[in-house]
C-alpha cells in the first residue's frame, strides 16, 4: 500500500514538469513578435498580472 502511494505522489509531482514540456512543444513555430503586439492577448495578459496581484494581497492580509 505505501508503495502504491508513493508511487502516485512522484507521478502527480511530475505532472507540471510534462506540461510545461506539451506546452514547449506546441509553441514551436509559434510567431512571438505578432503574439506580443497583438492587443487581445496584451489584454488578457494585463488582466491575470492584475487578478494575480490583487489575490496575492488579499491572501497576504
Amino acid at each position: 500500500m505505501l508503495r502504491s502511494s508513493v508511487a502516485v505522489t512522484i507521478m502527480v509531482s511530475l505532472l507540471p514538469l510534462a506540461a510545461l514540456v506539451f506546452l514547449g512543444i506546441e509553441a514551436t513555430g509559434t510567431d512571438w513578435g505578432s503574439l506580443l503586439t497583438d492587443e487581445t492577448w496584451r489584454d488578457s495578459f494585463v488582466t491575470t498580472l492584475y487578478v494575480v496581484s490583487v489575490s496575492t494581497m488579499v491572501y497576504r492580509l
